[in-house]
């Protein structure tokens, strides 16, 4: 699993990696298993910058995202889904 480490226009660092739960059963699924919701299900880029306690979540995974470079990391990171603490995607 790659990970990236990028700056903002701010200067602020991120960290992007790339999430997949192979294991995971849609939402519905059996007791005692990982429920991913819906588009998730397929895996995600899961963005993390420190010094601003922010977290973001982009789906699909683009392809070769792990080559991309630092402007196509900070565009996606730009698109991708702002979390608030209580966003959950594992049930």
């Amino acid at each position: 699993m790659a990970l990236r480490e990028f700056s903002d226009s701010r200067g602020r660092l991120w960290r992007v990696w790339e999430v997949r739960a192979p294991e995971a059963a849609p939402v519905g699924g059996g007791a005692g298993q990982l429920r991913v919701r819906g588009e998730y299900q397929a895996g995600w880029l899961a963005f993390e910058c420190e010094a601003i306690a922010a977290r973001r979540r982009l789906v699909p995974i683009p392809e070769g995202w792990a080559d991309g470079s630092e402007e196509q990391l900070r565009r996606w990171c730009a698109d991708a889904r702002r979390l608030t603490p209580r966003s959950r995607l594992i049930e």
